[in-house]
């Protein structure tokens, strides 16, 4: 077993890693934790991944995907647990740079309000999943960030038991919620797959109610959402979803490249 070096390079991974999660490849970990290279690669690999273990740490995807110069999260193998109370004071926040609140993932709360005939089914909206994923899209541009689901603008919980009517009925639950989410993304992104791993979604209840919240990590490859037949990027403006336009790529580009 080898020892880690007390670099200021290893106390900057591990506190990221340790709390938000980072990016990093195998190829990264072997100059992070400088491994000797004249050793094998097989053997460099075993002892990142028993320094990993060590530091309470897991990579995504595991070491049985990929390759050396893949790009992985490096997370908590035991994330801290989010409360109730946790969830509350986020919300009080009010939207912000990396935090937003959507009443639902699929249900067309103004749709229902304004015609209360409409059948559940009808009520089904894309452009309101693509509202949500949109604000997905941005955080992961753009540093990252928290989106809660079933909290309406105001900070007042109205709950994805309305989202659980336009399940399958053996999915009304939490559990096919996770499930119907986690397919949008591999359905309407660029790599909607390796997006999922950027992903982690909790539940809890608010004044009763179920909400969801999803924390989304920083990625550094560029994340296109898929919106009426093409890819569109989008970003964080203050507490605002933009979509990065032509114009502003490079710009945009450049500012990314200065915040890594």
């Amino acid at each position: 077993m080898v020892n880690i070096p007390p670099t200021r390079r290893v106390l900057d991974f591990l506190a990221t890693a340790t709390s938000t999660g980072t990016e990093t490849s195998l190829e990264d970990l072997f100059e992070i934790f400088e491994l000797p290279r004249e050793e094998a690669t097989l053997t460099r690999v075993m002892w990142t991944a028993e320094l990993l273990e060590g530091l309470g740490l897991t990579l995504i995807p595991d070491l049985r995907r990929g390759a050396l110069d893949s790009v992985r999260r490096v997370l908590p193998r035991n994330p801290r647990h989010i409360t109730s109370d946790v969830a509350q004071s986020e919300i009080e926040k009010r939207e912000s740079s990396n935090l937003e609140l959507k009443s639902s993932l699929m249900y067309n709360h103004a749709r229902a309000l304004s015609n209360p005939d409409t059948a559940v089914a009808d009520l089904r909206s894309d452009e309101v999943v693509h509202s949500a994923l949109k604000s997905v899209a941005a955080f992961l541009t753009t540093g990252g960030g928290i989106l809660y689901v079933g909290i309406s603008d105001d900070c007042k919980a109205v709950g994805i038991e309305f989202d659980f009517r336009l399940l399958n009925p053996e999915k009304q639950n939490e559990d096919g919620w996770e499930l119907q989410f986690r397919n949008l993304v591999k359905g309407n992104f660029k790599d909607g797959d390796n997006i999922n791993d950027y992903l982690r979604a909790d539940f809890l209840k608010v004044n009763g109610l179920s909400v969801s919240r999803i924390e989304i990590g920083p990625r550094r490859k560029l994340s296109f959402l898929k919106f009426k037949g093409s890819y569109h990027l989008f970003r964080r403006q203050g507490n605002r979803t933009e979509e990065v336009t032509i114009e502003q790529v490079e710009e945009f580009l450049a500012l990314r490249e200065v915040a890594s």
